[in-house]
């Protein structure tokens, strides 16, 4: 059995246990700021000249747009908007919202779905001012626009999107999430006119009059399916009913407009959809329903056989590859012991787990994310709903225990039309169940399938002696891969990439 070596601190050397770690509930994360807004990366050109298959079904649906000039936006949105062309579900949600429909949209990861929904949005409210109104009862925040996510990350994603939207406009944006001081959030939320949040930490500002909905005339469940998925349907349904009787309180009483994204349309899903969406545009872009991987990532396989072989075979790659790489493993343990070992071996590693502080994985994110650090090495928690900038290399070092679940990982790199690389180690002991579902996904994929996923035959699929990670063949297969994205949340073994419902808790901790 594969056993780390210890590192010992030296007497004289101040450890982290010297310090005492913050509760996690008086976390305040640091604000945007202006350089923030301007270095965001933007969705490559090639992504925008795609053209996936797109299907749309409901009465009278708005034509589609070709370019943002057919908009009209508001002039401090098109100054803010960077963007050159829209992509394929931009070119339907837009228009859609922008006419007073709901939505229900499938889309992968990625897609430009995020400014899909806040462009439309945030134009409305500066053209028609429909977001100037007194904060109601106690409530410090009465927004216009509620956005609900499964993952803090994902909804730190929308709130930045939106802060760019809005830079040097009257619209102010504010975003909630578990995990950080309560009382600061309260505070920086403040008049804000559009809330960007996860599902417990808006629920328990709902139900503790922090905020209040009875204004609301936007509402977003982005990444519907994840919510389901993690359990938060109860909290979803509870805040949509708050919503509608805080209308009728304060309100005429009429339902919000809303709109739903999601990366899979199971029957759960299309029950909330005929619950919460009247007279809905129905938009499918790509392959999203059929389940398939991106074709824009180049999968490969590694056979190995032991666990040393594995601690051997990532520490060889990466001394090779100058790729930027998002590493999945399976426990907390491992992660930490993968990432001290990266280290060890001259490569730039951070990780995120559950064990992690909320301060400890955001200062982790934000190095990966500008490229302090060369390595994320991640528990399932970045499996959906991280939006990291030029990942350009996923590397799953235990596999996952089903398809969804590896076709979601994989998915953080080929983001927004780059070029992407995703590798595999295969364990026959331990990954037996997934030959199958694997040798699908590349079949679909039109990618050649290893023997080993075909047969018992267990032929190593690497040769250490063929330089195949040499850095100039990386550079011959990614070389339009610099400015990739990245993105994913779920969790297995901890509760950071999802909501965990503990606003409750800290807020009554008084954060």
């Amino acid at each position: 059995e594969f056993r780390p070596r210890k590192f010992e601190k030296k007497p004289d050397q101040k450890g982290d246990s010297e310090e005492k770690k913050p509760h996690r509930s008086d976390y305040c994360p640091p604000d945007l700021t202006e350089d923030d807004v301007i270095n965001q990366v933007l969705p490559s050109e090639d992504y925008h000249n795609r053209l996936d298959e797109i299907e749309i079904t409901g009465g009278e649906v708005p034509s589609k747009i070709k370019s943002f000039d057919e908009l009209n936006l508001h002039p401090s949105l098109k100054c803010n908007l960077r963007y050159k062309k829209p992509t394929q579900i931009q070119t339907v949600s837009i228009p859609a919202i922008l006419n007073g429909r709901d939505l229900m949209a499938c889309a992968e990861t990625g897609s430009g779905k995020t400014a899909g929904f806040l462009l439309p949005i945030i134009d409305m409210m500066l053209k028609n001012g429909n977001f100037q109104h007194e904060c109601l009862g106690k409530a410090v925040c009465t927004p216009t626009a509620l956005i609900l996510s499964p993952t803090r990350e994902l909804s730190v994603q929308t709130f930045a999107e939106g802060f760019r939207f809005c830079y040097k406009t009257d619209v102010k944006v504010a975003v909630v999430y578990g995990g950080t001081d309560v009382n600061y959030q309260v505070q920086k939320m403040g008049d804000s006119h559009i809330v960007s949040g996860t599902v417990g930490r808006v629920h328990d500002f709902i139900k503790r009059k922090k905020i209040c909905v009875g204004k609301l005339k936007y509402f977003v469940l982005d990444e519907a399916d994840k919510m389901l998925d993690k359990g938060f349907e109860h909290d979803v349904r509870a805040i949509f009913r708050e919503i509608m009787d805080q209308k009728k309180e304060y309100d005429d009483g009429s339902k919000p407009q809303m709109s739903m994204f999601s990366a899979t349309f199971p029957k759960e899903i299309r029950d909330l959809a005929a619950e919460f969406l009247e007279n809905e545009i129905f938009v499918i872009v790509g392959n999203c329903l059929s389940g398939g991987a991106n074709k824009d990532i180049h999968q490969r396989f590694i056979l190995v056989n032991s666990k040393e072989e594995k601690h051997d075979m990532i520490c060889e790659i990466m001394k090779q590859s100058p790729l930027k790489t998002l590493i999945f493993v399976e426990t907390k343990y491992i992660c930490n012991v993968i990432a001290v070992e990266l280290t060890s071996n001259g490569v730039s590693a951070t990780n995120i787990s559950g064990e992690r502080s909320q301060r400890e994985r955001e200062i982790a994110l934000s190095d990966f994310k500008n490229n302090r650090k060369q390595v994320l090495v991640a528990t399932s928690v970045a499996a959906r709903g991280l939006d990291i900038p030029g990942i350009e290399q996923v590397i799953n070092f235990d596999l996952p225990k089903c398809g969804d679940e590896y076709i979601h990982r994989i998915g953080r790199t080929g983001r927004v039309g780059h070029k992407g690389v995703a590798i595999s180690f295969f364990s026959p002991r331990n990954d037996q169940a997934m030959k199958d579902v694997l040798a699908e996904v590349l079949k679909e994929s039109g990618q050649d399938v290893p023997d080993f996923l075909l047969s018992s035959s267990h032929q190593p699929a690497f040769n250490r002696n063929n330089n195949n990670y040499k850095k100039n063949n990386y550079q011959n297969k990614t070389n339009d891969n610099n400015n990739g994205g990245g993105g994913g949340g779920g969790n297995d073994d901890d509760d950071w990439g999802c909501d965990d419902n503990g606003g409750n808790n800290n807020y009554s901790n008084g954060g």
